[in-house]
């Protein structure tokens, strides 16, 4: 009888040790879920004299763009920091704008600039977690939304907007919210989307995806889970969902070569679910993810970048960035190890490098101006009222 029990046990101890592999998988994976929320949506870290960074588009300065400051309340009671930016006195309309991920509403300052040009108030605020507005997280994809629609019910009760129209106008994460938010019937003339895409789950589960490997798909339930709890009825909110529900007219600027927002999670899905009579669309060849920016301006800013992480497009260019840098290590006796911002004389070399390889006069004119003229053509012709009406 014990002959006949022992490949009994070896089965079961099979059995036992092949569910404790999925257990170890399933709680490693709950793990990195949980670790990729905590780490992507962190408040992320400013450089030392970053507002004296030439190649930073909010360190432009406009002469006669003129701003006023608002503090007001999101869901959870943090404080969110907004800017109305003015050039007139009597606006044609205002556009609530809603920045992208990884800065606060300052990177798209000569987009603003450009759109004030055009008589709008432009009203641009700190995603929670962002820039001036309380948060150590921007908390995740769907905290735009909320923290757009809070931005809006604060517009409709200031007075100082009182009879203004409102359009709604984000750049990629702010985009997505700006579309998603018309699942909430808001209050609004019509929706310009840069860059936008439609769904927070896809973007945060292919990101997960390129960060861990395969790994990531056992993690992608969890990764449900989470979003679920953290944003209850926001969750399920997308921006194609907003725009098949509302009958708000949406304009849609992307650019093939987007390696940012995928063109499978952006206009794509968009134009293979929506036709033009209920999304209008421009789709451009080359402009990448910043499609407001002239082609030469995204160029040069593309190849500065290149060269900050050490990928410069031209071989002499290279060598003056390697052996410049060189020289400020070798000064300062740094390895490569060390961080170089975190040594204040050193990195103010790095900085005066930095801006002698980039001027700030690229961004007086970096804004592709005919695109703006048909966006403000798009505005225009979607207001209920009036000009006069709107004085």
């Amino acid at each position: 009888m014990k002959k006949q029990k022992r490949p009994k046990t070896k089965r079961l101890n099979k059995i036992i040790l092949f569910l404790a592999i999925i257990v170890a998988f399933l709680v490693v994976a709950g793990i990195i879920s949980g670790v990729f929320y905590d780490s992507y949506f962190a408040r992320g870290s400013v450089l030392p004299l970053a507002d004296k960074l030439n190649y930073g588009p909010e360190n432009a300065v406009f002469e006669d763009l003129e701003r006023t400051r608002y503090e007001f309340p999101s869901n959870k009671g943090q404080t969110i920091v907004g800017y109305n930016y003015q050039k007139t006195d009597k606006p044609k309309a205002l556009i609530i704008f809603a920045h992208g991920f990884g800065g606060d509403h300052n990177f798209y300052k000569p987009l603003i600039n450009s759109l004030a040009s055009r008589d709008y108030w432009v009203f641009a605020f700190d995603a929670t977690g962002t820039g001036e507005s309380d948060g150590d997280s921007m908390i995740g994809l769907e905290q735009h939304i909320i923290d757009l629609e809070y931005t809006l019910k604060f517009i409709q009760s200031e007075p100082a907007f009182k009879n203004l129209e409102i359009s709604l106008v984000g750049h990629s994460w702010g985009g997505y919210a700006a579309a998603a938010l018309l699942n909430l019937n808001p209050d609004v003339s019509s929706i310009v989307l840069f860059s936008g895409f439609s769904n927070a789950y896809d973007l945060e589960s292919n990101t997960l995806r390129n960060m861990v490997g395969g790994i990531g798909n056992l993690a992608l339930p969890y990764l449900k889970i989470i979003q679920m709890s953290k944003f209850g009825k926001y969750e399920s909110l997308t921006g194609l969902s907003g725009l098949e529900k509302s009958s708000t007219p949406g304009l849609m600027i992307a650019s093939e070569n987007d390696t940012i927002v995928n063109p499978e999670f952006g206009y794509k899905l968009y134009q293979k679910n929506l036709p033009e009579s209920r999304l209008e669309y421009i789709i451009l060849n080359k402009r990448g993810h910043a499609t407001y920016w002239t082609d030469e301006a995204w160029q040069k800013h593309s190849d500065f970048i290149a060269c900050m992480n050490g990928e410069c497009n031209d071989d002499a260019e290279q060598k003056i960035w390697d052996d410049h840098l060189d020289k400020i290590y070798a000064k300062y006796s740094l390895g490569e190890d060390d961080d170089i911002s975190k040594h204040a004389d050193a990195w103010a070399e790095v900085v005066d490098f930095l801006n002698s390889r980039f001027s700030a006069d690229i961004w007086q004119d970096s804004v592709d101006e005919e695109l703006i003229d048909r966006v403000d053509e798009f505005i225009m012709r979607n207001l209920n009222f009036s000009n006069s009406e709107a004085l």
